[in-house]
């Protein structure tokens, strides 16, 4: 298992005998700058499950820009406010949001 939040994966590994936890860096980039490099112009269906960065990287996609029918995240390692200010986002651009077990389901209002 492996998250780009450290306290993610150590909450896993004590579930797990003789689990451990080993750090390394990464570089990284946004989800419009990895669809950028791509040449991505429009998708129908996002779905990330990221351990804990699920809103870091869907703060990483310019929702003016790229506009997914389908945008399925897991909320399951977001704190309360991380967690709603993603809805709050995702609701100002026109998506009707649906908590679903561990899970958020994002759909493009009325269409």
């Amino acid at each position: 298992m492996s998250s780009l939040r450290r306290e993610v994966t150590q909450e896993t590994a004590r579930k797990i005998p003789g689990a451990r936890v080993r750090g390394k860096r990464l570089a990284c980039l946004s989800l419009d700058q990895l669809l950028e490099q791509y040449r991505v112009r429009d998708f129908d269906v996002l779905v990330i499950d990221a351990e804990g960065a699920d809103a870091q990287i869907l703060r990483g996609l310019s929702l003016d820009r790229y506009r997914p029918q389908l945008i399925r995240y897991e909320h399951y390692h977001l704190d309360p406010e991380e967690r709603r200010a993603t809805e709050v986002r995702l609701e100002r651009h026109g998506y009707e949001v649906v908590r679903e077990g561990y899970d958020t389901l994002a759909e493009r209002a009325g269409e």
